[in-house]
């Protein structure tokens, strides 16, 4: 995809809407999206018209990206999105993640109805079990509801547990498209804390599939396999 010209600004006279325009120039400077959406990849797997989300977001990003410095007033798209859920119909500052993982929710409803899966196949009969496991997973996850967005937008973490009593470890691949993360002081911290091991309160502790019992297990969090957007 080859754009003349640079990115362009969204108008905030309201001074209510930043949590949208954050979030919208996020998007339009995430390569793969950026890429689907502008080049109208959804057509093909999408009855879209001017109702949807993703012709609406079409529309901006292919205004922003072909103007330079132009500012663009989003109020069809702020109708639009009000139409969608209540919840933006109120005049006040919204949180920008609820906004994305909106966002996310609505698009992948709007091409998911003519999309394919077709799971892929493991060739390599060296694969140790956890591929194994993490490849099972992800083709349940996909084969459920399956759309483009989840290539782009979806990774997976490595939730590894350990039994208290005998020190079974079991392994889950859970998917993952939002990761809430504090960041002070800041993303290489964050990231850190969230990867440490703890030790499980009594409230959730875990049964063991080996021996029975159900104990504080150990759990920690690994990362598995990143979304090429993250």
């Amino acid at each position: 995809m080859e754009i003349k010209y640079g990115f362009s600004r969204f108008s905030n006279k309201d001074r209510i809407s930043c949590y949208i325009n954050s979030i919208l120039g996020i998007m339009q400077h995430m390569p793969h999206l950026k890429d689907y959406i502008y080049n109208k990849k959804f057509m093909d797997i999408s009855e879209t018209d001017d109702s949807s989300i993703i012709q609406s977001l079409h529309k901006i990003i292919y205004i922003s990206l072909n103007n330079d410095n132009y500012i663009l007033n989003l109020v069809t798209f702020k109708n639009l999105i009000k139409s969608k859920d209540e919840m933006w119909n109120d005049n006040t500052q919204q949180d920008s993640q609820e906004f994305l993982i909106f966002l996310i929710s609505q698009i992948e409803k709007e091409i998911s109805n003519k999309s394919y899966y077709v799971p892929g196949i493991m060739t390599n009969s060296n694969s140790d079990f956890k591929s194994i496991i993490s490849v099972n997973n992800m083709i349940a996850f996909q084969a459920k509801e399956y759309s483009p967005i989840q290539d782009m937008m979806y990774g997976m973490v490595q939730y590894e547990s350990i039994c208290g009593y005998c020190k079974n470890r079991t392994y889950t691949y859970p998917p993952f498209n939002i990761l809430s993360i504090d960041v002070k002081p800041n993303l290489y911290s964050a990231i850190k804390s969230l990867t440490t091991v703890e030790v499980l309160d009594k409230d959730n502790m875990l049964s063991c599939s080996l021996c029975g019992l159900k104990t504080r297990a150990k759990r920690k969090i690994s990362f598995w396999k990143l979304p090429p957007l993250l």
